[in-house]
């Protein structure tokens, strides 16, 4: 089991409000706390990130638990919440393209037309 190499010096931080795009990791491997201000988590569990600032220590909630954990034993993963602002996003983006397509396809028939119509004229010239 790898050990951080230095203590966190920071003071814990009462949790923040949740925020709609929260920032989450993925336990990677056991960890058990030394001190009062480190969480003891284990493999494969969720948790929020509350602060980020230390290189080498992140500070998250654990349901109602908050602490230090070394960041080396965690991985920063995707929320559900930004899958949906992703999917929305995307969503968004698709649907702007459809609209600038059916614009361009107007303008393009709204110029054929006037085309058929100059040509219309010219040939009703031609015949008188």
């Amino acid at each position: 089991q790898l050990q951080p190499q230095l203590q966190p010096q920071l003071q814990p931080q009462p949790p923040k409000p949740k925020l709609p795009l929260q920032k989450m990791v993925l336990v990677k491997y056991d960890y058990i706390s030394t001190s009062e201000t480190e969480l003891g988590v284990k493999t494969d569990e969720k948790l929020i990130v509350l602060d980020e600032s230390n290189e080498e220590w992140l500070f998250v909630q654990k349901g109602e638990q908050d602490g230090y954990i070394p960041r080396s034993y965690v991985e920063f993963i995707q929320t559900e919440q930004e899958y949906s602002v992703n999917d929305h996003q995307k969503e968004e983006q698709r649907r702007q393209q459809e609209e600038e397509a059916r614009r361009k396809q107007q303008e393009q028939e709204a110029r054929r037309q006037q085309q058929e119509a100059r040509r219309q004229q010219q040939e009703a010239r031609r015949q008188q």
